[in-house]
């Protein structure tokens, strides 16, 4: 557990404090490598994820399982509770119109227009507390601003209209011993029961 504890302060330092900060802070805002921005979140803040606490990741190549961008199930069973049609969050998703894809402001074109975006997902639970960025997803232009994918606002249990939340892990791939993972299913046909399953109530940061 030492091991792992020295291993995750490490890397966080090496992430979350100069010099790297400000390039995390870029990235977590959309910003690409040649200046350009796109999707990522809007006024993120730095915030701590506890251990134990289950995630769910969206995804359609198997090499990216384990990337950057996650949510808890507490937040996505609002936006399901929002919707109010079992199943309707995924219709559509093939062609890049569906309610994920909105939510969080997420383009299909970024995976060159497969019809498997998004068409599977996974879920991990966290052996130790991990430094994250988190806060409401940003609108997603096209390199050229001439094609807008619009995050949607859906109104939460405490009747705030706002944008779905999500949480960013920089370099998650340098964290795979601080988490374990559980499974990973086909959209459509399983996320809305994992997150019944899993759902609790709101992290310290999500109340």
């Amino acid at each position: 557990m030492k091991n792992l504890k020295d291993m995750k302060n490490g890397c966080e330092r090496q992430i979350f404090e100069p010099p790297l900060a400000t390039q995390t802070l870029l990235t977590v805002r959309g910003f690409d490598d040649a200046g350009g921005r796109s999707g990522g979140i809007v006024a993120p803040q730095i915030v701590e994820v506890p251990a134990n606490t289950v995630l769910f990741r969206l995804y359609h190549d198997s090499r990216r399982r384990f990337g950057e961008w996650w949510f808890t199930p507490y937040e996505m069973k609002q936006v399901l509770d929002y919707i109010g049609i079992k199943g309707a969050v995924t219709m559509e998703r093939a062609e890049g119109k569906s309610y994920l894809h909105k939510m969080l402001a997420v383009r299909h074109d970024w995976s060159n227009n497969s019809p498997r975006h998004l068409d599977q997902f996974v879920s991990i639970r966290l052996n130790a507390p991990l430094k994250a960025y988190h806060g409401e997803a940003d609108h997603a232009p096209d390199s050229g601003y001439n094609d807008m994918q619009k995050a949607h606002r859906f109104i939460d249990r405490h009747g705030v209209q706002r944008y779905m939340r999500q949480i960013y892990f920089p370099k998650f791939w340098q964290f795979q011993a601080a988490f374990t993972y559980m499974s990973h299913y086909p959209t459509d046909t399983v996320l809305n029961g994992a997150v019944e399953r899993h759902r609790r109530g709101p992290l310290p940061f999500e109340s």
